[in-house]
C-alpha cells in the first residue's frame, strides 16, 4: 500500500503513519514465516532424496536378509541423529525469525517515537 493512495482518501498523516507500522509489522511476520516454511520444505526435500538414495542402496547391495536387517537398523539410526538435528535446526531458525520480528517491532516503535 503506498502512502499516496492514503492520502488520496484523505485521512490524516498520523493515521496514515499508524496504518503503515501496522501493514510493515504483519509483512514482517508473513515474510518470517515464510522464510521457516522455506527452509523446512528444503530440508524436507532433501531427507527423501536421501530416503531414495537409501532404498537404491539396499537394493544393490544387501544380499542376505542379515545384512538386509544389519543394514536396515544402521539407517533407523542414521535418520534418528538426522532428524534430531533438524529439529534443533528449525527451533534455531524458529527463534530467530522471532527475534528478527520482535527487532523490528521495536525500530518500529523507536521511529515512532522519534527515539531512532
Amino acid at each position: 500500500m503506498k502512502r499516496k493512495f492514503l492520502e488520496d482518501l484523505g485521512l490524516e498523516k498520523e493515521v496514515i503513519d499508524k496504518i503503515l507500522n501496522e501493514a510493515g509489522t504483519d509483512l514482517e511476520s508473513a515474510k518470517s514465516g515464510y522464510e521457516t516454511l522455506k527452509k523446512e520444505k528444503e530440508h524436507l526435500d532433501e531427507e527423501l532424496k536421501k530416503r531414495d538414495f537409501q532404498i537404491e542402496d539396499l537394493k544393490k547391495n544387501v544380499k542376505s536378509v542379515e545384512d538386509l536387517t544389519k543394514e536396515i537398523d544402521k539407517l533407523k539410526q542414521e535418520n534418528a541423529t538426522a532428524k534430531e538435528t533438524h529439529e534443533k535446526e528449525m527451533f534455531n531458525i524458529k527463534v530467530d525469525s522471532a527475534l528478527d520480528k520482535a527487532l523490528a517491532a521495536a525500530v518500529l516503535v523507536m521511529v515512532k517515537f522519534g527515539v531512532y
